[in-house]
């Protein structure tokens, strides 16, 4: 994986019906932050903040776990 110096941003909020150059640029900003770096913030979605909180609580639970509890 490519170093970084910070966390690759995707505005889906651009994504346009009638623009595929726009879409497209979207779509390779996606592929590039996924394959190179494994992750990427994506912002101006329609996912319940709620939602949202509660996958990164249980991010940061899964996260303290010891290897072996992981790997279960």
């Amino acid at each position: 994986m490519d170093s970084f110096k910070s966390i690759p941003i995707i505005d889906v909020g651009e994504i346009e019906e009638n623009n595929r150059l726009k879409n497209n640029t979207l779509v390779h900003q996606t592929r590039r932050a996924y394959s190179k770096i494994g992750f990427a913030y994506i912002v101006n979605h329609s996912i319940d903040q709620c939602l949202v909180e509660n996958l990164f609580q249980k991010s940061c639970e899964f996260h303290s776990l010891l290897y072996e509890a992981k790997m279960k």
